[in-house]
């Protein structure tokens, strides 16, 4: 049976929802057989709309179009014009990085009164992802929207890290299950993939393909399987990473071939 959870992500695909097909970038297009390769339940771009010619063919597909009000310039608005009952509404994509949403916890809190009274009430609102360790932030944040007696559907988060599994489903503070617990709402896992942070190492090295594999599809099956989970979703590279600071060991391509650990996403 195919997961209902499972998701797809691409940065590609951001451009005006009324171009056609034949005015998207050749790169752009090259990536629509991996969304749909992927067998998602939804797919998002990190914005509030994507093409039409795409938002209709996965329609035609059972996938779910996610809109993402990545900051507080991102209006709900635009993806309400596109679908006005969008099943799943991802809020503030890492607002404590200067190089993704770019916001104070102030500003996070102050707008996401806002966006929380748009959205439409039968949508689940997730709330704002941080990066994956910024605690400090996100206690801020969701203490905040707790205070103020904002609505919040789901929590978001993205988990980078060797220790994907250990970590994220232990019985320790910052676990998937300790965030539910804590504010009585699903988590919501929009970024998530095995990371070395500082390590330069070749990207698909066979000494660590074994060890990634099996911690990145154990983290896999257990946000299928747990209640605290609502979605997830893997971040995956189209091919070869040249950036020498960190180790992206998730390729979803190795040359023109999906690499294994895409292939195992893909049966999920």
């Amino acid at each position: 049976m195919a997961s209902t959870k499972k998701g797809i992500s691409s940065g590609w695909f951001v451009s005006p929802i009324d171009l056609d097909e034949s005015t998207i970038p050749p790169a752009e297009l090259a990536n629509i057989p991996q969304i749909f390769d992927a067998n998602p339940a939804w797919f998002f771009n990190w914005n509030t709309t994507t093409p039409d010619f795409l938002y209709k063919a996965l329609q035609a597909k059972g996938i779910d179009f996610t809109p993402c009000v990545w900051n507080s310039d991102y209006k709900i608005a635009d993806a309400l014009a596109q679908n006005a009952a969008p099943k799943y509404v991802l809020g503030f994509n890492e607002p404590d990085q200067s190089g993704q949403a770019n916001m104070t916890t102030s500003e996070v809190i102050d707008a996401w009164g806002k966006l929380a009274d748009e959205t439409p009430k039968d949508s689940i609102l997730v709330g704002p992802a941080m990066s994956d360790g910024a605690w400090d932030f996100m206690d801020a944040v969701y203490e905040g929207i707790k205070s103020a007696g904002y609505r919040l559907d789901a929590i978001g988060y993205h988990c980078y890290r060797t220790d994907m599994n250990g970590f994220g489903f232990s019985n320790s503070q910052r676990s998937i299950p300790w965030m539910a617990d804590k504010y009585g709402v699903p988590v919501v896992v929009s970024e998530c993939g095995y990371t070395q942070w500082g390590l330069e190492f070749p990207y698909n090295a066979t000494d660590m393909a074994n060890t990634v594999l099996a911690e990145t599809v154990k983290f896999w099956e257990n946000c299928e399987s747990s209640a605290d989970v609502a979605r997830y979703c893997a971040f995956f590279s189209s091919g070869a990473i040249t950036r020498n600071d960190t180790s992206f060991s998730w390729l979803a391509r190795v040359g023109s071939c999906y690499s294994e650990l895409f292939r195992e996403y893909a049966q999920i």
